[in-house]
């Protein structure tokens, strides 16, 4: 009886062997080749963000735009004011890249685009004692850096200044002509009255302001009759109004104007506001 039992055992263990054998057996080759795994789909924003360089520094420059024909006379009946428009002279590109330049590898630069309408907005409003000129300039900013993240933001603008010790100014980029009576001879003098400021990329609170000036530091005793950027020309210089932006002697000599400037404030800011 033992002995049966125990074929009967064998005889079903070798049973199930079989059985196993053939249900694991590998399906034949259909001679196709197996598809790959399919990876994950990444998002494309988040690899493009991943890859692009962070922004150390956003700079806006919205200085060329227009340049003024300005005239001071002796009395207001010879004072004159005609802004003409800059299309094709690349002022802004070119500051910034000053600007990059001067950065060098300490930090990343990115040139931000401003809103035009924006900023005429702000240039073009009425002069009042009210108005909050530097939480203006924030919200054009703010609008203008509100995807790149930078950790800090450099606005180039124009600005005002009062010309000798008359009650006149000038702003931006022109040429200036004074006097041309009898009594004073005439004047001219291409000019770039623009600041530089910084502010916090994250909070938009200002870290440093600085007007754009070959002078180091504030010189309370110049005797220079426009505070910023000028060099006096002859009588040739003044252009015609129509021809302004095709005028190339009158460009490059803006140009370079701005450069001196930037040469000598840009370091200084960079070292003041730990850029």
């Amino acid at each position: 009886m033992h002995r049966t039992a125990t074929a009967i055992l064998l005889l079903l263990a070798g049973t199930l062997t079989v059985h196993a054998q053939i249900t694991s057996k590998p399906p034949a080759s259909t001679g196709t080749t197996p598809a790959a795994p399919k990876e994950k789909p990444t998002s494309p924003g988040l690899e493009t963000h991943a890859l692009a360089k962070p922004c150390g520094v956003g700079v806006m420059s919205a200085v060329g735009n227009t340049f003024t024909l300005r005239k001071i006379g002796i009395t207001v009946f010879g004072n004159e004011d005609n802004k003409v428009s800059l299309g094709t002279w690349g002022i802004d590109d070119f500051i910034y890249g000053k600007i990059a330049a001067a950065l060098g590898s300490r930090r990343s630069a990115r040139h931000l685009a401003y809103s035009k309408a924006a900023l005429s907005a702000y240039e073009n409003a009425d002069v009042n004692i009210f108005r909050n000129y530097d939480g203006e300039l924030r919200n054009i900013l703010r609008e203008a850096a509100a995807k790149e993240g930078c950790q800090r933001l450099i606005a180039v603008m124009k600005t005002s200044t009062q010309f000798s010790s008359t009650n006149q100014g000038i702003s931006g980029l022109g040429i200036l002509a004074t006097g041309g009576d009898l009594l004073v001879p005439k004047t001219l003098n291409l000019y770039a009255v623009m600041s530089i400021t910084v502010y916090d990329g994250r909070t938009f609170d200002r870290v440093k302001y600085m007007l754009v000036s070959e002078e180091q530091g504030i010189n309370l005793f110049s005797m220079k009759a426009i505070r910023g950027l000028s060099r006096e020309v002859d009588g040739s210089w003044w252009p015609d109004p129509a021809r302004v932006g095709s005028d190339a002697r009158l460009r490059d000599a803006t140009r370079d104007l701005i450069a001196r400037g930037l040469n000598v404030t840009v370091p200084d800011l960079i070292a003041d506001a730990q850029l």
